[in-house]
């Protein structure tokens, strides 16, 4: 079975689980702090990366309800559970691989742990169609698992029960990427704690288009 579609399936098997593990999960607020802080004043067209059950969605929202937010996943039950709690906002199952596709551009995007799911190659078209979406100025949240490439393969999680294929990039590489595409580099940040009884470096990347 295709890496991709197996961990689609896991995760879409989970989402009630994953909902209840990470609805309130407040290891990650500060970085989407600093994400509202650099957003623009006014109605903010945001578009979600891997939205998942609509966690992240609900944090933003509750923090700037003038957010106009569109949320993307390719698990149609975490699509579900996200418009079941985030009623203000429009979600569609949708693959990270086409959302060149999508009628219209964004003033910020928020990715937040797609790349692990992503090859180094998918990972290079993302960028660069997440940076075409954006409108002149507008601001990414990217956050992604450090480690070493040949560690990827299929891994266990106490939030998934089941296969989930997880990759791993060089953080400078993608740094590398998004300047290449003309992004400004805003912040950098890595977040070290236990993940599955396992040390985990989370790295939070903010950048800004000219």
């Amino acid at each position: 079975m295709d890496k991709y579609q197996k961990t689609i399936e896991t995760f879409n098997a989970v989402a009630d689980k994953y909902w209840d593990k990470f609805k309130d999960f407040e290891l990650y607020q500060a970085t989407y702090d600093g994400f509202i802080k650099h957003l623009p004043e006014g109605q903010v067209d945001l578009l979600e990366i891997a939205c998942g059950p609509g966690n992240v969605s609900r944090y933003l929202l509750n923090k700037k309800p003038n957010i106009n937010l569109l949320g993307i996943d390719l698990a149609p039950n975490m699509i579900k559970l996200a418009r079941k709690h985030n009623q203000q906002a429009a979600y569609q199952v949708m693959d990270c691989r086409t959302i060149i596709s999508l009628d219209q551009s964004f003033d910020a995007i928020m990715c937040g742990f797609c790349m692990p799911y992503l090859s180094w190659q998918d990972s290079l078209i993302l960028i660069q169609d997440m940076c075409q979406l954006m409108k002149p100025g507008g601001l990414l949240y990217l956050s992604t698992t450090e480690g070493q490439k040949a560690n990827e393969g299929f891994h266990g999680s106490n939030s998934a029960k089941g296969a989930i294929y997880v990759h791993f990039h060089d953080i400078e590489e993608i740094q590398g990427q998004l300047e290449l595409m003309g992004m400004g580099i805003l912040d950098v940040n890595r977040l070290t704690h236990i993940h599955n009884q396992k040390p985990t470096v989370d790295v939070f990347i903010l950048a800004r288009k000219p």
